[in-house]
């Protein structure tokens, strides 16, 4: 039984890898353009004409401005969820 369920995790696994590592990658590159283009405390900038603009703006908490100096808390969170996934 214990072979059946490492078969029927392994895909799950690789379904995992291969939607999570991509999203991760868009959002450092857009991170790094969004560092590079925009300025902190600037006018926005138009993107897509007068429908959508850009403002760079940091967030000092860790969700939504709250918890400013327990963002470890989230990260700590994050990584035990990321464990029991792959377990």
């Amino acid at each position: 039984m214990n072979q059946r369920k490492k078969q029927k995790s392994a895909p799950l696994l690789v379904i995992f890898v291969f939607v999570a590592l991509p999203v991760l990658i868009v959002d450092q590159i857009t991170k790094a353009w969004a560092l590079s283009v925009l300025e902190l405390g600037a006018p926005e900038k138009p993107f897509i004409g007068n429908f959508i603009g850009l403002q760079l703006v940091r967030n000092p908490g860790a969700a939504f401005s709250l918890a400013e100096s327990f963002t470890w808390v989230f990260s700590v969170i994050a990584a035990v969820v990321l464990a029991i996934i792959v377990w």
